[in-house]
């Protein structure tokens, strides 16, 4: 059915278009829904025999606690230096989780408990290459995921649900038998090293003592003081303390004497120089109460001075008739008197040894000469100490070699001596935790039966199911692709570019159309209906035809079709009773 006007359409907006797009999807899938149960039912065929041709696997496990035992908990160091740098929270496991992975436990467990003998090893030889693929070994992580426990999960997965706890326990009983070796061997390599070694020192220390013995019988005998040094040490201190001394007393003596040549050169007075020769004796009596030992006639002179002296003191205040004066005029006649007697001039002497002798009796004079004196003294002490000192040095560098020595040799004995002892503790450590390191495990959970775990009916048919929709869908596609035939009424506008104005669903006969009377079509649902959606889709059609005359009205309306049957009689019939039942003339 067509018009000579065209109607004026708007562009679809895009949520429309996508609506569209997934409405037309779903028809297409409801119309191909053979295709699409076809694909589900032959995937999910396929899978069922896949699932029935699966070897069926299964999984046993066992939990194993791994333990370094502990030496130092005895009272006692560590025995074995390649365990005493591992505290008790080193992670050790990762090791043993490869160790017990390895082709040397795992070919002892398999040649010891015979495990090419088990059903799922027939015809494969040595299993030692084929168990390591099929065991697992994981750790236990704590929930604050800082460190790790010390327990070992192991599983293993064999075609035969008896195979499994058998080689669990086959490869658990290995692991245990190899740690308890390992450890063994270390302790006693350990022990023949020690042992070794002490032999070694043992002969070594009797060595080194008879050097020493030997040594202190030919050395010279060294005696020592009250403080505990040696006698030469303390010998050369006071030699330099008396070098010492002598160097401050010449000090002394060489200032006193510059002093009164000087005031002699000078040309002072005798009183002054009696005073000044006064004060050297007071000062010189008061620094030294204890001033070493002189000859008797020094002594002599040396007391006579001061009598001089508080003689003329005493003549300056009194006369020459005081008590006092004339009592120090006697001490002094007394004491000249005595020197006299011991400085007699020998019958035969020379008139110039009178002078000298006079020249003694003067105070000054005497007092020089005796500082002068004392000088010489002095001079030749130190000389004579310089001598003994070179020979008390060369004594004592002597000695100090002698005692070098001896140092070296003891200080290596006690090093020998503590080494050996600690080599003997080291034995006895030894001795009391043989039983105190190395690993310890033990089995907590031990395996069971295995259970099946592959292969999984819900994965392998749910996938089947996954595939065949995408098979039933690819296939839908296909089948769509190359169907030429119209499928909706915007395929038809698009296709052959006119607008549309009705769309009739497919009608059946009424059936009241027999006892209504009126003698009429029953395929007449304008008439008998018309309250249907068949009916309504009619009056749509009128309404389109309304709108297209703009006005104007047509007298002639031509319904036609490609082929015969397609209902174009219905149609022409439906909407004349439509235009008739809104008031037109049909």
């Amino acid at each position: 059915m067509s018009s000579t006007e065209q109607f004026d359409y708007a562009p679809e907006p895009q949520e429309s278009q996508g609506a569209s797009q997934l409405q037309a999807l779903l028809q297409i899938g409801w119309r191909r829904k053979g295709l699409i149960t076809f694909g589900v039912v032959l995937s999910l065929v396929i899978g069922a025999i896949y699932y029935s041709q699966c070897v069926p696997v299964y999984q046993s496990g066992a939990q194993l606690l791994v333990v370094k035992k502990r030496p130092d908990a005895l009272p006692v160091s560590s025995l074995d230096t390649r365990y005493s740098s591992m505290s008790f929270s080193d992670d050790y496991l990762a090791t043993h989780m490869v160790l017990m992975r390895s082709p040397l436990i795992v070919g002892r467990a398999a040649q010891k408990r015979d495990l090419a003998n088990l059903p799922s090893f027939k015809g494969v030889g040595d299993p030692t290459g084929i168990i390591p693929q099929s065991l697992s070994i994981t750790r236990d992580t704590k929930e604050s995921g800082a460190s790790a426990s010390n327990i070992l999960y192991l599983s293993y997965k064999a075609p035969v649900p008896e195979d499994c706890p058998a080689v669990l326990n086959a490869i658990v009983d290995s692991y245990r038998e190899f740690l308890d070796e390992a450890y063994r061997s270390m302790s006693n390599e350990t022990i023949e090293l020690i042992t070794q070694a002490k032999n070694y020192l043992r002969k070594d220390l009797k060595e080194k003592e008879e050097a020493y013995r030997q040594f202190r019988q030919n050395a010279p005998v060294v005696w020592k003081g009250k403080n505990g040094g040696h006698g030469e040490h303390e010998r050369l201190s006071s030699i330099e303390h008396r070098r010492a001394t002598l160097l401050v007393r010449r000090t002394e003596v060489e200032a006193r004497l510059a002093t009164i040549d000087e005031a002699i050169k000078n040309g002072r007075s005798p009183a002054a120089l009696r005073a000044l020769i006064m004060d050297m004796t007071k000062r010189s009596i008061a620094e030294q109460p204890t001033a070493r030992t002189a000859s008797p006639t020094n002594k002599i002179e040396e007391s006579l001075l001061p009598l001089l002296l508080q003689e003329q003191a005493l003549l300056e205040d009194y006369g020459s008739d005081h008590p006092q004066v004339i009592a120090i005029r006697q001490r002094i006649a007394f004491t000249r008197k005595f020197l006299n007697e011991m400085a007699d001039v020998p019958e035969g002497q020379t008139d110039e040894s009178k002078e000298e002798l006079a020249k003694l009796r003067d105070p000054v004079n005497r007092f020089r000469l005796v500082l002068l004196q004392e000088l010489d003294e002095i001079k030749s002490e130190e000389n004579r100490l310089a001598e003994v000192l070179k020979k008390e040095q060369e004594q004592v560098k002597a000695l100090m070699q002698y005692e070098l020595e001896e140092e070296t040799l003891r200080a290596d004995v006690a090093r020998t001596q503590a080494l050996y002892d600690s080599i003997i503790k080291r034995l006895q450590e030894i001795d009391l935790g043989k039983e105190g390191g190395g690993f310890e495990a033990r089995m907590i959970s031990p395996p069971g039966i295995g259970a099946r775990i592959a292969p999984k009916a819900v994965p392998i048919f749910a996938g089947a199911v996954v595939a065949g929709l995408l098979i039933g869908c690819s296939l839908a596609y296909l089948a769509e692709f190359f169907d030429k035939s119209f499928r909706s009424p915007d395929e038809i506008r698009r296709r052959l570019g006119v607008p549309l104005i009705g769309h009739i669903p497919i009608i059946t006969p009424a059936a009241n159309a027999a006892d209504s009377g009126a003698g009429l079509d029953p395929m007449l649902i304008t008439y008998y209906r018309p309250r249907t959606v068949e009916a309504e889709a009619y009056r749509g059609v009128r309404t389109s035809l309304y709108f297209s005359t703009r006005g104007q009205r047509h007298k002639v309306i031509q319904v036609t079709s490609a082929s015969q049957g397609d209902g174009k009689s219905t149609l022409a019939a439906n909407l004349a009773v439509s235009i008739a039942q809104s008031g037109r003339k049909v």
